[in-house]
């Protein structure tokens, strides 16, 4: 008895994994792109980091990732060490299509997190390597749960957000209320007969 019981409450819960936020996303393409860097460079090398002053906060995560890497990290630029300059220019977060799990289910957007920048490699002030950063993560979030993926401290993990429908919002309400008193007024037609 003990089992069953344990079964319909397992079957009755649904288990989702927790989405990742805006920033942990991005933090990942810049964790994949640092260790796609370091597979080209020397294992010391200078970082200098030249992105605008609004993604400062991913200046000491690039260093750490290059760092995870196996990399030993200067930041005197006048070092022979090779010398790699990167810059993220642009980190953005578009909320795309919303759409709908199932008749009563919650609503869906496409999130599409995107880095964009270049990066140089130079040895001995000769540019060795350049390449230009286009990264994009696509997935799906809950609508409700926006705001807690976004981090309002740092402006850039925020996106703008389209509209809710209105049709489907206004009618499962109708749907519901009517089934509810349909289903009363069956109640009392069978039973006083």
């Amino acid at each position: 008895m003990k089992s069953i019981l344990v079964i319909l409450l397992l079957l009755a819960t649904s288990l989702k994994a927790q989405e990742i936020t805006n920033l942990e996303a991005m933090n990942s393409l810049l964790e994949n792109l640092c260790a796609n860097i370091s597979d080209k460079c020397e294992k010391e090398i200078v970082l200098i980091n030249r992105s605008p002053s609004n993604l400062i906060y991913f200046n000491s995560r690039i260093e750490q990732f290059f760092t995870e890497n196996g990399k030993t990290v200067s930041e005197n630029e006048s070092s022979n060490y090779q010398k790699v300059i990167i810059n993220i220019e642009n980190a953005v977060v578009n909320y795309k299509d919303i759409e709908k799990d199932g008749f009563l289910g919650d609503y869906y957007i496409n999130r599409e997190i995107t880095l964009t920048g270049n990066y140089i490699i130079k040895q001995n002030d000769q540019i060795k390597l350049t390449e230009n950063i286009y990264l994009t993560q696509k997935d799906s979030v809950n609508y409700d749960n926006i705001n807690k993926i976004e981090n309002y401290s740092l402006p850039f993990t925020r996106g703008t957000l389209p509209s809710e429908p209105l049709a489907p919002s206004l009618l499962e309400p109708i749907i519901a209320v009517s089934s509810a008193v349909l289903t009363i007024i069956l109640f009392f037609t069978v039973r006083s007969k």
